[in-house]
Formats: structure tokens, C-alpha cells, sequence
């Protein structure tokens, strides 16, 4: 059973036992240290709300609302850890849900921020899960161990207590796979048919060269540096998705995305699939950051990689030519 208790001083030696046995566990959550008076000095002062983490009764974690701000703003901030040996068994997702609960319930609050680290997808997912959603990426926001780190930002208001996007569920038949040279063909035609789309949803325009394809499919297989994905339907090509890792030293942890779906096959979890995939391939390879461009005036696309994660981060103006004329795109950027 998972529960959540306030936090007592009484608890310090338990929490410095457990911070201690799980160093190198905690690193991802950032600087962390057991109760003491200053933070009992804040949950008096209404200032924070802090809870012990409990799974059958014994501690493993604690859950922090923090920096609480009261009139227009009632707002605050979240933090929260879990010990290695209770990880992946959905105890820190519990305990967030169970902490909003009582931010807008109890503690009469707006909003909650969250902020992780960017390689910290494990964190994501729990925020995902409960609702919140990603407002942008914070840089040099926190120094852990003498570097400052930039952070993903998330938050959740009152309004998004009920509202957890839920993708579509693929359909049995759906298959994710790195493409092969007999999907090359199918590939290419798909990309010309939605290149040539009335709404424009593609940079490039017209038909895809086979033989283009067939030479990027055997380029990206088995590479660490970029992957080429395709979802059959019934064996019939309906999705592809490549990727493409920065070819700056600095920015090996980001690589650039492109996702079509056919137009019969949309709104059936294809694209939800294939992104799915990609995020596999990223953890595989190191890859902590994903970038696309989007024609502002796709707003099906934009709410798509919305509701996975992503957060428009600027309009580029006439950043690319298509059918012979300057357009703006917006760069989206999101978690792997």
C-alpha cells in the first residue's frame, strides 16, 4: 500500500540512512537532505507541505510542495523522490497523484510546477501520467554538484485535475520496426502523397525519389547517429519517422525528427506508436532532446506533439522554401 504521512523531524536519521544508501539513484533528483529545521520552519509558516512517502508502512521517498505562494498566484513548486528498491513499481506516480490531490484540494492551490532534468525520463513520465504538461525548458535553472543544469519545466492547474490525454490505442494489428529495403518503395510514396496534401502539412513538396530512400534506409540501420522507422498496418506502409542526431560535438544529445502518417490511418495511435519507438532508440544511443518543425497553421500536428510532451520554443521566419516560397516554421522541442 502506498501512503503519504507529514514529514517529522523525528524522521531525519531514516531519511539520512536512505539518502546515503541511494547516492547514486538520487543524482537525477538533484539536491536532496533529510528534514530538518529549516523545512519544518516552512511547513509551519504554511510556506510548504511536506509528506513521507510510505509503501507498507515503511519509508521510501519523500514528496515536497514547496515555495508556496498564497492570493492571485497560489501556486508552489513540487519535488519528490523514491529509493532505487522501490522504483518502477509506480510508487512515485502515486504519490504525485495523490500530493495534487491535496494541492487543490486541501492546500487550495492553482498551480503546481515541477521542474526535472532533462535526462530524467523516468520523472517525465510519472509527470505525464498525472497530468502535467510541459511549458518549456529552463536554462542553467539549478546547480547540482557545481554545474548548473538546464531543466525541463512542467506544470498542472486546477483546471487539468480531470484532463489526462490518453493517445489512442494502436490497433492489434499496428507494427513498429526500423525500415527495410522493401519498405523503401512503399516509404517513399507515402512521403509524396502527404508532401502533395492541399494543407501543406510537409517542408518539401511532390514525389520522393525510391532509390534516395532506399540508400537513407541502408545509411541508418544499425546506426547510433539516426534511425529510420516505418508502421505497417496490415503490412501496408502507414507511418515513418526519422531521426537524425546533431552532428555538433556539443549537441550529440539532440537529434532532429520528421512523422507522417498516411491520411486514412491518422487518429488511430500510429503516430503515438512510432514516437514511442524513437524514445526507445533515444535511450538506447544517449539521445536526451528531440527537435521538428511545424508549420504554424498545422494545429493537428501542434496538438499532437503538445500532448507528447513537446512546447513550441520560437517562430523561424522564411526558414524554408516550399513550392517556391519563404515560410515560417515554429521549432518544437521536447524530452526523449
Amino acid at each position: 500500500m502506498i501512503e503519504l504521512r507529514p514529514v517529522a523531524l523525528t524522521d531525519a536519521p531514516t531519511y539520512a540512512a536512505l539518502i546515503a544508501a541511494n547516492k547514486e539513484h538520487l543524482a537525477l533528483a538533484g539536491p536532496v537532505r533529510p528534514p530538518d529545521a529549516a523545512s519544518e520552519i516552512e511547513v509551519r509558516s504554511g510556506h510548504a507541505f511536506d509528506y513521507a512517502i510510505l509503501l507498507d508502512g515503511e519509508i521510501v521517498g519523500r514528496i515536497r510542495l514547496s515555495n508556496v505562494v498564497r492570493g492571485p498566484f497560489r501556486s508552489c513548486f513540487l519535488g519528490y523522490w523514491v529509493v532505487e528498491a522501490a522504483s518502477g513499481r509506480g510508487v512515485g506516480s502515486a504519490a504525485v497523484g495523490r500530493v495534487c490531490e491535496l494541492a487543490f484540494g486541501a492546500h487550495d492551490l492553482h498551480r503546481v510546477q515541477a521542474a526535472t532534468r532533462l535526462d530524467n525520463g523516468a520523472s517525465q513520465a510519472v509527470l505525464r501520467k498525472n497530468g502535467f504538461r510541459l511549458e518549456g525548458i529552463a536554462r542553467n535553472y539549478l546547480e547540482i554538484a557545481g554545474t548548473w543544469r538546464d531543466h525541463a519545466i512542467w506544470t498542472r492547474t486546477v483546471e487539468d485535475v480531470m484532463v489526462v490525454p490518453v493517445p489512442p490505442r494502436p490497433p492489434d494489428r499496428l507494427v513498429v520496426q526500423p525500415a527495410t529495403d522493401a519498405d523503401a518503395g512503399p516509404a517513399a510514396r507515402l512521403l509524396g502523397e502527404v508532401a502533395a496534401e492541399p494543407e501543406g502539412t510537409l517542408l518539401s513538396t511532390g514525389a520522393v525519389d525510391e532509390r534516395r530512400e532506399r540508400r537513407r534506409v541502408r545509411a541508418l540501420r544499425g546506426s547510433r547517429d539516426g534511425v529510420l522507422l516505418v508502421a505497417l498496418l496490415g503490412g501496408r506502409v502507414v507511418g515513418r519517422l526519422d531521426a537524425t542526431r546533431d552532428l555538433h560535438p556539443a549537441a550529440a544529445h539532440v537529434a532532429e525528427f520528421g512523422l507522417v502518417v498516411a491520411q486514412d490511418a491518422r487518429r488511430q495511435g500510429v503516430g503515438s506508436a512510432l514516437l514511442a519507438a524513437l524514445r526507445r532508440w533515444c535511450a538506447e544511443v544517449g539521445i536526451t532532446r528531440l527537435e521538428l518543425h511545424v508549420f504554424p497553421e498545422n494545429e493537428p500536428s501542434l496538438a499532437f506533439f503538445r500532448r507528447h510532451g513537446f512546447v513550441e520554443e520560437g517562430l523561424r521566419r522564411d526558414r524554408f522554401v516550399r513550392a517556391g516560397a519563404s515560410r515560417d516554421v515554429i521549432l518544437m522541442a521536447g524530452p526523449a
